[in-house]
């Protein structure tokens, strides 16, 4: 018998698992902190109205969760980033009440729909292209560099918002300070000045000495601080499929597409091997 699944629902809950597990978030708790997640990530771009409304009262229940549970770590504190944020603020003054419920949610949310949509795209990318999954199974040492090749054609966010912060010409136009960029890394990570090969998959790209630096995270002050750990639950999710092959069941150039923050498949429908 063949057995099948959707890979986007039987992952949905990974990212937001991991942070928890960090956190120290009871387990049961996962689904809770998903909803309030999807219903803020809309607040990196445009809102409607009912989005704002649904992101304002999903922040109020996060915090106020995360109130308690700061409250309850206070007193009996536990081997979690959530019990070592208190000990910081208790013992060194560096962190006010307010400032740690904000990092925590902050990190709650900027983990959870990136992460999960780029899983998504990621295992798109290798379903289509079975002969990488097969070569990965015996080069497993190179499934960081897959991840990276994956996020470097299909990246679940494609562009940055940036606000221009004094004069500074592109292209010949200046644009005034307070105006909003969209920065296109997607755009950036194909420049065929820069990368070789740009429109191909390349297994061993980011292995070689000299590559050129991924963008998918930012660069400089604005570098994603969850890069190393996006990176990891990623390699560990396509370790799964390369351990456990499957073949999509449905023809992938049909794939609906769906967008909260980052873009993803809408579903992935599998069959195991």
């Amino acid at each position: 018998m063949t057995a099948g699944a959707d890979l986007i629902l039987a992952l949905e809950y990974v990212p937001m698992r991991v942070m928890c597990d960090l956190l120290g978030v009871p387990h049961e708790d996962v689904p809770i902190f998903a909803a309030w997640a999807d219903a803020l990530s809309p607040v990196f771009l445009l809102m409607s109205p009912d989005q704002i409304d649904a992101a304002t009262h999903a922040i109020e229940a996060l915090l106020g969760y995360l109130g308690e549970l700061v409250d309850r770590r206070r007193g009996q504190p536990g081997d979690d980033l959530i019990s070592a944020l208190i000990a910081a603020e208790d013992q060194g003054n560096r962190l006010t009440h307010e400032e740690l419920l904000d990092m925590v949610a902050n990190m709650l949310v900027g983990g959870h729909d990136t992460t999960a949509s780029q899983i998504g795209c990621t295992l798109f990318e290798l379903l289509r292209r079975p002969e990488i999954v097969a070569e990965l199974t015996s080069r497993p040492q190179s499934i960081p560099s897959a991840v990276d090749e994956t996020l470097r054609i299909q990246p679940a966010i494609g562009f940055f918002p940036r606000t221009v912060v004094e004069p500074i010409e592109i292209d010949g136009a200046v644009p005034a300070p307070g105006t909003l960029l969209g920065l296109a890394t997607s755009s950036a990570n194909r420049d065929p000045l820069v990368w070789d090969r740009p429109d191909d998959f390349v297994l061993d790209r980011f292995e070689k000495t000299g590559a050129p630096r991924l963008l998918a995270f930012g660069t400089g002050p604005h570098y994603c601080l969850g890069a190393n750990l996006a990176r990891m639950t990623l390699s560990e999710v396509v370790r799964g499929l390369v351990e456990h092959p499957a073949d999509p069941s449905v023809d992938l150039s049909d794939i609906k597409w769906r967008m909260v923050l980052g873009r993803s498949p809408v579903s992935l429908p599998i069959k195991l091997r």
